[in-house]
């Protein structure tokens, strides 16, 4: 399952791991940034009374953190933080705005953008389209305006100028219409190169979606759901294209006139009625093969699947309204299975679930990341599932992670204010320890990530932000070996901010490991 890097990749496709003595990641992030344009501060936009500011949705805001093959990274947050938004900008299911996601060592935003040369190709062969074609096209089309102006204005001089004006307008309206043409038809091209590259990795990167129902198309049996990825991504499968239908039906038409044509010779017509037999046999089994599913569904991979996760085989021809909800996520974590895939991302895959499912879900997980060597992102607000299910674990904070360590240790000796909180609003199943234990209460809401706050986010609602805090950006650096926090009031040498003498920031001054700002 393991695969080396590609040698050719660039030297930023490449990063240093950001953990010491975990080894090769499998997922490296670096930098990313996931931000959604609303509009406004157009000048349309004051002219109609709109929004005067441009608003900017920051939902993932410069994230760094690397995957290891193998473990569960748990990642935890508040809703709305921007912690599904991360999940399917890794997968590209939402298009990063800017920053690196490598699948062992291959840059997966590249496949997105947009290669410089379009452009350049878009000038060439617009231009050359408008000199040899557009511009005799205006020539011809402004011809007879000279003479129209003459009678019309009764003045030469000022016929002459209206008919250059004329031919300039019109020669500048098909230059811009040849160059936009011709552009997007080379990003088309470019696209379409893209998207088949990153096809060629979908393979190997999955995802288990938070609504079990949503995500199941309720028109397909179980069986046809299961077997469409393994159809989708075999090597083998011939794919029948809609040109060959046309090609096909072209063909039969030209042999149907040979063929049935009086004029001609006999032996000809014979020949071509025998290559018309074969055309539409053949057309007829491209055409069984794209719309017939019910042999399909009784794929002895289908059948695998359905027993690996709990399934009842001779549920493969029931539709997804006839389960359960529980067992709904057991087809979605099947079908994310279908194409033995390296990376999962879990998308709250129990947050729909009653707590006894949960406990089934969590562990079947389990059992299948020991027998796959699968490695998930495990997305959840949740934190008795992080707890039970992760090696690792993010806290993330408004577009921003905020803290990042082994799950036993963020547990135990949480460093951040946020992490805290978190952990503390969690019920302990002691009644006598939960009566006495005191929790952290957080003030307010979470601010909006439209115009989050300066300096550090959280500044808003921690109970210790000074002064510093409200413009000082904090940097996610190491304060204990391998757990990561984003906090100016802690350091290495005082990671407890309770100790910290009130107004100080010893984060700002000590010398730290920082792997994102």
């Amino acid at each position: 399952m393991s695969q080396q890097p590609n040698s050719n990749t660039p030297a930023h496709a490449m990063p240093p791991p950001l953990e010491r003595g975990k080894g090769s990641e499998l997922i490296a992030i670096r930098d990313l940034k996931v931000h959604f344009d609303l509009g406004g501060g157009g000048f349309f936009d004051r002219l109609v009374g709109g929004s005067r500011v441009r608003r900017v949705v920051k939902a993932v805001d410069g994230v760094s953190i690397d995957i290891y093959p193998g473990e569960t990274l748990g990642l935890v947050g508040e809703s709305g933080c921007g912690k599904s938004t991360l999940g399917r900008a890794i997968l590209r299911l939402t298009e990063p705005t800017s920053g690196h996601v490598l699948f062992r060592g291959q840059d997966l935003t590249l496949f997105s953008k947009i290669p410089a040369w379009v452009n350049l190709a878009g000038l060439a062969w617009g231009g050359f389209v408008w000199v040899v074609w557009l511009m005799p096209l205006a020539r011809r089309l402004t011809g007879g305006l000279n003479n129209f102006f003459i009678d019309l204005l009764g003045d030469g001089v000022r016929a002459a100028l209206l008919t250059f004006l004329s031919y300039t307008g019109l020669s500048l309206l098909f230059a811009l219409a040849a160059y936009y043409a011709a552009r997007g038809i080379m990003k088309a091209v470019a696209r379409h190169r893209s998207e088949k590259g990153m096809r060629e990795l979908r393979r190997h990167l999955q995802m288990i979606f938070q609504d079990p129902y949503a995500s199941l198309n309720p028109r397909m049996t179980v069986g046809q759901i299961l077997a469409e990825p393994i159809e989708t991504f075999s090597p083998q499968r011939r794919r029948p294209r809609y040109s060959r239908y046309v090609l096909v039906a072209l063909l039969a038409v030209v042999l149907a006139v040979v063929g049935f044509t009086g004029e001609t010779d006999g032996v000809v017509r014979t020949i071509a009625r025998i290559l018309l037999g074969f055309l539409i046999g053949w057309l007829v089994g491209l055409v069984g093969e794209k719309f017939s599913r019910g042999r399909k569904d009784m794929d002895p991979t289908v059948v695998d699947l359905m027993e690996t996760v709990g399934l009842s085989p001779r549920f493969v021809k029931r539709y997804p309204h006839e389960f359960s909800g529980g067992q709904r996520q057991r087809i979605g974590i099947a079908r994310a299975l279908a194409v033995n895939p390296d990376f999962i991302v879990a998308d709250e895959p129990i947050s729909a679930l009653d707590v006894s499912i949960q406990a089934q879900i969590m562990n079947l997980m389990e059992r299948l990341q020991r027998e796959k060597n699968l490695t998930y992102l495990f997305i959840s607000h949740d934190l008795r599932a992080i707890r039970h299910v992760s090696d690792r674990v993010a806290v993330m904070y408004l577009g921003k992670l905020v803290e990042i360590a082994d799950a036993r240790v963020i547990y135990d000796e949480p460093l951040m204010p946020y992490t805290k909180a978190l952990i503390s609003a969690v019920p302990v199943p002691d009644p006598e320890i939960e009566a006495t234990r005191q929790r952290v209460v957080l003030e307010g809401d979470v601010p909006s990530p439209i115009n989050p706050p300066q300096g550090c986010r959280f500044h808003t609602r921690c109970p210790y932000a000074i002064e510093a805090c409200k413009e000082v950006v904090p940097p996610l650096a190491e304060i204990k070996p391998n757990h990561f926090a984003a906090c100016i009031r802690i350091s290495p040498e005082q990671p407890h901010i309770e100790s910290v003498a009130p107004g100080d920031a010893p984060g700002l001054r000590d010398a730290q490991r920082v792997i994102a700002t």
